[in-house]
């Protein structure tokens, strides 16, 4: 990496990586590729991507990322090997709780595809991807698809795996035009992916949103919580225990307080579309009365073609307050109480709703 900076680029550029680990003390984190490299263009690539065959393991405490992509722009890690050009062999995990991958400083046009990305220790709160810091521009028109994204194990989960909330950049340098697709989210504690109001335009597309371990949730929880203007998010899946809402059991529940809002949405021009929600369990006390599947603050909507719960069978989404005293509500799609702008609207075409259960509660 010190040679790319030195001597710039004037060809495409691919590292393949040989070995089964890199860790220290061999390897020195972060990894860091910035917009000092000359030549780079979306045609002088630079690629890292693991030789055919080698499955390739990259661990280690990195601060503030395992790969940093500083102002760096055309940088592709990806995972798949050159001879199938598909699976997922790097594995990148942050054993101190800072992320794997950080987008920052005016990072654009860059992609991570097809790795697994894991951080520790318990409740990491920074995102195992993130996109940072503003400079001039935002970071733009990155691409985050195929990878999965969650917890090392049950008890190492991430607080947040993709987060977007960062504060530092001028107001005219909103992070937009981001692609977040095809990605297994799992296991997150409190946001599979988190958004603010200094982004906009991102796409979520794809994605498969589930736990596979159950664990008891304090605080709030949503898989999409987007506050900023400007959204597609469009066939995900939300639930089960595997990708596309598989997997022998459903994604399960069990809260104590906050608000449970699968997503929470808030901004203009946010359109939710061909979203599928079934095989999910919530249990717990649940005294907040706005849990919902779609929850949607203030702003301007159109939510269409969703499918929540199922056509045929039962209980698809099983709610059980075991509190004998609460009095929460839940809703599929509940609308918020702070709609009343001008701007303010909210289209709901064709959803189908069904297959839900409420048991329990006062």
């Amino acid at each position: 990496i010190k040679d790319l900076h030195q001597r710039g680029v004037s060809a495409p550029v691919t590292f393949l990586l040989t070995q089964t680990t890199y860790a220290p003390p061999t390897e020195s984190f972060p990894f860091t590729f910035s917009n000092l490299i000359q030549g780079v263009s979306a045609t002088n690539t630079i690629s890292i991507r693991p030789a055919n065959g080698v499955q390739v393991s990259i661990a280690g405490s990195g601060s503030p990322a395992i790969f940093n992509l500083n102002g760096c722009s055309f940088i592709n890690i990806n995972g798949s090997d050159t001879l199938s050009n598909a699976g997922r062999k790097i594995t990148i995990r942050n054993t101190t709780g800072g992320a794997c991958v950080l987008l920052e400083n005016d990072a654009s046009f860059n992609q991570v595809r097809n790795c697994i990305l894991y951080s520790d220790p318990f409740l990491n709160s920074d995102g195992i991807v993130k996109f940072g810091n503003r400079l001039l521009t935002g970071n733009d028109n990155n691409v985050i698809d195929s990878c999965l994204i969650g917890a090392f194990s049950p008890t190492s989960r991430p607080s947040v795996c993709i987060s977007a909330n960062a504060t530092t950049g001028p107001s005219q340098a909103l992070s937009s035009n981001n692609i977040i697709s095809n990605n297994e989210i799992a296991n997150p504690n409190n946001f599979g992916i988190l958004i603010d109001n200094d982004h906009e335009n991102f796409s979520i597309i794809g994605n498969s949103f589930y736990k596979n371990a159950n664990y008891t949730h304090a605080g709030n929880f949503s898989f999409i919580r987007y506050s900023a203007n400007g959204c597609f998010i469009a066939n995900n899946f939300f639930g089960g225990s595997a990708a596309n809402c598989g997997g022998a059991l459903p994604t399960l529940f069990d809260g104590t307080s906050g608000t449970f809002s699968l997503m929470n949405l808030q901004g203009l021009d946010i359109i939710v579309r061909q979203n599928t929600f079934r095989r999910i369990q919530f249990t717990g006390i649940f005294n907040n009365s706005n849990h919902a599947l779609i929850g949607v603050l203030y702003g301007k909507f159109l939510i269409q073609d969703n499918i929540l719960g199922s056509d045929t069978g039962l209980a698809s989404i099983q709610i059980n307050y075991t509190n004998p005293v609460a009095t929460a509500g839940f809703s599929a799609i509940n609308i918020g109480s702070s709609l009343g702008s001008a701007l303010d609207s909210v289209q709901l075409i064709n959803n189908r709703i069904g297959a839900m259960q409420a048991m329990g509660g006062g």
